[in-house]
């Protein structure tokens, strides 16, 4: 959805989990693959994707 250059490289595009990137571990969202889910869910709270999945919900 984002035209990632390194997708074919990342969990998500493997498993092909689309818009559920953000439960996802080991995904290179930013070009850098996070080393705890504390530094991955910060830069998700960033993702246009994500932030248009938790405004869905309200």
């Amino acid at each position: 959805m984002k035209n990632c250059h390194q997708k074919e490289q990342c969990p998500a595009w493997e498993f092909q989990s689309g818009n559920m990137c953000w439960f996802m571990y080991g995904t290179l969202c930013n070009g850098t693959c996070d080393s705890t889910y504390t530094e991955k869910i910060e830069n998700c709270r960033s993702c246009i994707i994500f932030n248009s999945l938790i405004q869905q919900d309200n």
